[in-house]
Parts: structure tokens; sequence; C-alpha cells
């Protein structure tokens, strides 16, 4: 039982948000107060973005002013692209690259009284500035620092401008931007050209795209519109229609919440499969959601709130987006009454790993909360636009309420189980039958729990033609109960009584009771009936009862139930697969389950394999394949289970259940023909699940340094960041000099913070 001051809590988050920073955050941290000598007004962009090659070229023409005299160099910021031409006011320029700067040169000063057309030609293709996923779908990173990867331009939050986009895209497919959808036009047989425009001044750090396949809807919300794109294999139409509802109204609480209207011109969600590692969901008027991360509605509330706290303000300190600023965005849901989940991707380092422990420290602190933080959002919002900083949050509450944050005071509170727990009971009962005597003994023993207490079930005995009801007590570890009943009696029932019990599991019951219970009109009594005979398989002439009950049952259930007890009856001698492998066809899942399960024990059976395998393969249900997988690695062998697997690839498309036969016989097989396996599972046709899933196979059954060094190199060109920092760590099978060279030829190239840290590490 632990108390804990709030103050002691929010310094330990402090501390842990702080040591991340000093750690890796500061990589990703814009310059504080950069010297903007010029001002950006306007971006025409001309940009073409091929899915297939994820390359994106184009003109990025800039109206810009310059705020000081004599000012001889524009510089902006071109990571990895490839700068073709320059223009300035139509002339020529030249240019250099240091870095990630692209300098500029001007033969004349830049104008102050007059807007002067900078135009770029480029093109580039990045790992770390744009992602895409299995479906073809393509979409710009928003991590920081992440739009100069895509785009040239002055990549920081202090630099905004209005927007005028003309993107062509393949004819098939859709292209999502800041701004206002203004037309989509077919200007070939393969391409179109799609315009977007915001006249609200977008920040540099705020601009975004994403290109693909989209299931689109939209609807006015005051004077914006609001629309959803959801990736077609992602999600039906239905679900961005109740995403569409669900953004509208959460745009509207929070507009009255904050008394400031949605600060862009539209609001576009996108939804997509995987977020690819990325933190950052929301950009300039477009929220990202990711079926990954599950709660999309709690992603789309957390988006539209980063809409005002996260673009309309926002930080040049990426650490500033922990603690005060998420707890901004958290004080939001509980002042608007959201019902907010958290959200996935829990172990990730940045900011849902700080949104989570938020959370969590709202749950279980109000005072301050609610209070202090609430209160004031609405003058938060309208007291500064653009860039700021903690202090601008802190300040504020402080002098609000001449507390220091967060040296804040306040009641203890605690996390504590409930002191009062009540053991779960679970108790197991056999029944015996004295026919001589006409008896039933009840033993009734305890699987769990102390049973001190008494307990007490309610017995209802059945004759040819009535029925009596009588309560049966117990207490303890162990207890016996004896029972009259009458000579006519056909078979009893238990149900819960006045009992604290939470089961209570049937054992061995009278065969004469069963066999007269599978004719009863009571469902629920002949689906037990049929499970519990499975105790008397020592009474062989039991099978032709069986037999007879499953050509009279219409109950599914009952039917399987009384399938797996034959099940257990035949043991898998030979002759009595037939009826099994028949019954794996059948329309109903619970009686093919029932039937698989019973073909695990014909291992000397060499047809029941291919049965077993050709429903793994047909089946769509998850539950039979789970099943069917099971039994079909007792009775195969090893050469036909790698057979399965690399049949299953061919026919599932996210490669989930080869994974997962995979797993199963990788250790055993001495070849090398379940690493090809793997290795097909890790190429990127395949979701981030199957991927690194493959590749942790690899890493826990291959330990060739040779392989591992080829490996690195091949993966460290992977748009994913999670596979290239996952495949470091086959660096522990090479030399200390091996391993040292091939980190410093990969990370050349890498950009992402997290990998870079890693691999310096390594």
């Amino acid at each position: 039982m632990k108390s804990i001051k709030l103050s002691s809590y929010l310094s330990i988050l402090i501390l842990l948000f702080t040591a991340t920073q000093d750690c890796s955050v500061k990589d990703w941290d814009y310059e504080q107060n950069p010297k903007l000598t010029y001002d950006f007004n306007h971006l025409d962009l001309d940009m073409t973005i091929d899915p297939v090659n994820e390359t994106v070229k184009g003109v990025a023409t800039y109206s810009i002013s310059a705020k000081i005299p004599a000012q001889t160099e524009v510089i902006l910021h071109a990571a990895a692209l490839e700068i073709d031409a320059i223009t300035f006011d139509g002339d020529e320029k030249e240019f250099s690259v240091s870095g990630d700067s692209l300098i500029i040169d001007l033969a004349d000063t830049l104008s102050m009284t007059s807007e002067s057309e900078l135009a770029i030609t480029w093109q580039g293709r990045s790992i770390y500035g744009t992602h895409k996923d299995r479906f073809g779908t393509i979409w710009s990173s928003l991590n920081p620092k992440s739009q100069r990867h895509w785009l040239p331009v002055y990549d920081h939050p202090r630099v905004a401008f209005s927007v005028d986009a003309n993107i062509t895209i393949p004819a098939n497919l859709d292209v999502v931007f800041n701004g206002n959808l203004v037309s989509d036009q077919v200007t070939s047989t393969d391409t179109k050209t799609v315009s977007w425009k915001a006249d609200t001044a977008i920040p540099a750090t705020g601009l975004n795209f994403a290109v693909g396949k989209f299931e689109s809807s939209e609807a006015q919300s005051g004077i914006n519109k609001v629309r959803v794109f959801g990736e077609t294999r992602v999600v039906t139409r239905d679900e961005v229609q109740e995403i569409l509802s669900e953004a509208i109204r959460s745009k509207r609480i929070l507009e009255n919440e904050l008394s400031f209207e949605y600060p862009w011109e539209a609001l576009n969600v996108v939804v997509l499969e995987d977020n690819f590692w990325d933190e950052k969901a929301d950009a300039a008027g477009v929220v990202y959601l990711a079926k990954n991360r599950g709660a999309l509605t709690t992603q789309l509330q957390r988006g539209l709130v980063a809409q005002w706290f996260g673009q309309y303000q926002r930080k040049e300190n990426i650490s500033d987006q922990f603690e005060v600023f998420e707890l901004v965005k958290k004080a939001a849901f509980n002042n608007a009454e959201f019902e907010s989940e958290k959200i996935g991707n829990s172990d990730s380092l940045y900011s849902l790993k700080s949104w989570n422990l938020i959370v969590s420290c709202c749950e279980v602190v109000e005072t301050f909360l609610q209070k202090t933080i609430e209160e004031s959002l609405s003058e938060l919002v309208r007291k500064e636009s653009g860039v700021v900083s903690n202090t601008f949050y802190t300040d504020y509450w402080y002098e609000e309420t001449g507390i220091p944050f967060p040296q804040i005071e306040t009641e203890k509170f605690e996390i504590s189980e409930s002191e009062a727990q009540t053991d779960s009971l679970l108790y197991k009962l056999d029944l015996e039958y004295d026919e001589i005597n006409s008896t039933a003994t009840a033993y009734f023993t305890s699987l769990s729990g102390s049973g001190e207490d008494l307990q007490s079930l309610n017995m209802t005995v059945f004759t040819f033609d009535d029925s009596t009801t009588s309560e049966v007590t117990f207490t303890g570890e162990r207890d016996s109960v004896k029972i009259a009943v009458p000579a006519t009696v056909e078979y009893v029932r238990i149900n819960s009584g006045s009992t604290d019990i939470a089961e209570i599991g049937f054992g061995r019951f009278p065969v004469m009771f069963l066999l007269a219970q599978l004719r009863s009109s009571n469902v629920e009594d002949r689906r037990l009936a049929a499970s519990l005979l499975s105790y008397h398989t020592d009474n062989p002439d039991l099978q032709l009862a069986l037999k007879d009950a499953l050509n009279a049952e219409t109950d599914v259930q009952t039917k399987a139930n009384l399938l797996s007890t034959l099940g257990a009856f035949t043991s898998g001698a030979t002759g009595t697969e037939i009826q099994f492998m028949q019954e794996v066809n059948s329309d109903h899942e619970e009686i093919q389950i029932a039937a698989l399960e019973a073909l695990s024990n014909y291992k000397e059976d060499e047809n029941v394999p291919g049965v077993i395998q050709q429903k793994m393969e047909r089946t769509s249900s998850d539950d039979v394949f789970t099943v069917a997988k099971t039994s079909f690695l007792e009775v195969a062998d090893l050469p036909r289970k790698i057979s399965a697997t690399r049949r299953l690839i061919q026919i599932d498309t996210t490669g989930t259940r080869s994974l997962s036969l995979l797993k199963e016989i990788i250790s055993a097989d001495t070849t090398n023909q379940s690493q090809q396996i793997a290795e097909e599972l890790i190429s990127f046709e395949f979701p981030y699940s199957t991927r690194i899933g493959a590749l942790n196979l690899l890493l826990e059954h291959v330990q060739d340094g040779d392989y591992w060094g080829n490996k690195i190199v091949e993966l460290s060109s992977d748009f994913d960041p999670r596979i290239r920092l996952k495949v470091l760590e086959g660096l522990d099978f090479l030399s200390e000099t091996d391993a040292e060279n091939i980190v410093d030829a990969v990370l050349l190239s890498e950009f992402d913070v997290r990998v870079l840290m890693s691999g310096e590490e390594l």
C-alpha cells in the first residue's frame, strides 16, 4: 500500500522526461529562436508523387521578402534531396549544400519593399521523410525535422505560409494535403492532378501529404469541411462514416469548451493500418489515425486537441511535448467529458509513452488538474499563437494560483487494491449413485480458495414425471454430502445457491444419469451430459449410445460435445477416423473444432494430415485455424509442416498464420528452409507485426555472423525504422571489428534518432 504526493509523482515524471531529453530528444529539437532574416509568405507547390518508386519531385515556388536590409543569401533545409535548379525572380542562382542546409546565393540584395519569387526544382527519395505500407499507400512523416526530407523548406515551427498545391499522382489513387480540396483533374491515361489550397498560414512543420486508395466521406461543420480518408483495405465505408460523425462531434465539443473556433480551414482525418513508429500524428488541419495503435476515438480526440495545442500553438523543443503540453491535452479531454482510453504502443520512446503516463496520472490526481489547468484552457489558447514554451503555461498557472509548478502540494492519494478481496473459489463436484440405498453422494473438492465458509448449492432431482429441488450445503477443502433420492430418479441438476463460489467444475457423474440427461428437453442439460460422458472411456459399450445420440441431436453445441466425447472414446483407434474427417467440413464451427481436436490422435493415418492441412488453408475462422494447427503439428512430419507453412504464405495475405506455424517448427528444422520462410515473411508486403515476428525468429535461431552482416546491410534501407532498429541486434553475432565497420556504414544514411542512438550504443 503506497501513498504518493502529487509533487513527488510529477517530480519523478519530470526526471524521466529530462533523462529522455538529454539522451535522445535533443537531436530532434529545433534551433531556438533562429535568425530569420526573411519572411516566407506563400508557397506555390507543383509536386509529383510516385508511390511505386517512392519518389517525390517538383517545383516549390516561395514568395519571400527581406526582414532586414542587405541580405545576399537565402537558407532553406533539404536533407537527402537532389536540387536540380534554383531561380530567383526568374534568374538562375548558384547554390550549395552543407549538411541539411541549402544555401542560395543572391546577386542582388533581397528587397524589403516587395516580394520575390524563389523557385526550387528538386527530386528525392527518403526513407526518413516518407512511409509506404504494404497496400502501396505513401505518406509523409510527421516526426520533427522530417519535412526537409521530401521538400526544400525552412523546416522550423516559426515559419508559416499559405499554400497552393498541385499534386500529380497515379489516376487510380487519391491524395490528402493541408487545407481544402479544390479540384481533381485527369491529366493523362495514367495520372491526375489534384489541387489543394490553404489560405490560412500553415507551419512548415505542419505540412504533410498522403497518397493511396481511400474510402472517403465529407460533411460541413460550421465554416469548416470535415473529411475522412480511410485506406480501403483497412476500414469499411461504415467505419469511415462513424469516424466522420465522431470528428464533427468532438470538434464542436472542443470549440465550445475552448471558446475558440477550429484554427484551420478544414479538418482532414487519415486512417492507416500502421503508424510506422511515428509518434507525432497531427499536422495543420490533418489528423492521422492508425489501427495498430488501437482506440481510434482517443487518437482522434487527442489529434483534434493538438490542432489548438500542438499546431496553432507549437514548440521548438520537442521535450515540451511531454509534461505540460500533454497535461494540457489531457485536461481538454477531462473538461470536455470525453471517454478516452490509453493509446497503444505504450513501450514506445516518446509521446505515446508519455501520453499513457499522463493518462495514469490524471486518473488518480483530479484536484490540481481539474481546477487549475482545465479552467485555464480557454484563456491559454487565446493568449498566444505560434511558438510557445513550457514557461508560457507554467507562468500562467503560477500567476493564477501563486504556487510554483510542479512543486504542488496536494492531498495524498493512494493506488491500492481492495483490502477485502474474497478469494476466488473453485470447486470440483463428483457424484456417485447408490441404487440399492437410493442415495446420491456429492463429493466437493476445492481447487482454489480456502473454502472455510459454509457454501450451498441447489440440487434438482428429475424423475420420470416430476422434479424436486433441495439445498446442499458443504464447506472446507474437501467435503461430501449424502442425499436421499427416489428410486425413480433419472438424473440430477446442480444450480447455484447462496454461495461465494466462482465456478463449479463437474467431474464424474453416474452413466445412467448422463444417458437420461441426454434425452432431456433442456438443451443446457444435454450439452453438459454430452461432455461429462467423456469421464467414462473405460466403458466401450457407450460408443454405440454416443453415435445414436449424435444422429438424433439437433443442437449444434451438444453435437460438438458428443463428437469430442466420442473422440476421447476412440482415442485414435484405426478405422474410427472416418466420421471425424467428414465432420471437419461441417457447416458449424463448433463441430469442426471438435472433429479437428479428435483427429490429433490419428498419428498413424497418412490421410489425416492432408485433411487437416486443407482445413487450415480454407477456413476463414481464426478459432478453427488455431485448433487445426495444433492438431496438424501432432500428426504431420517436419517436411509436411514446412510445405504447409509455404502454402499458407500464398493464401494468407497478412502472413499471421504462416508465422504462427513457423514458430512451432523452426527449432526442429536442421535445414535452412524455415530460415528462408522467415525471410519471405520479412518482405515488405506483410504488416509490421508479421515482419518483426519473423525477424525475431531469425535473431533467436540464426547465429551466423556472416548472415547477419549481410542482413543488417540489406535491412538498413528498410522504410520501417522499427525494422532498421531491430536488425541491429544481429551485431551481437559479429566480431567487434566487423560490427563497428557495419555500424559506421549503415548509419551514414540513417536519420531516425532512435536507430542512430541504438547503433551508437551497440
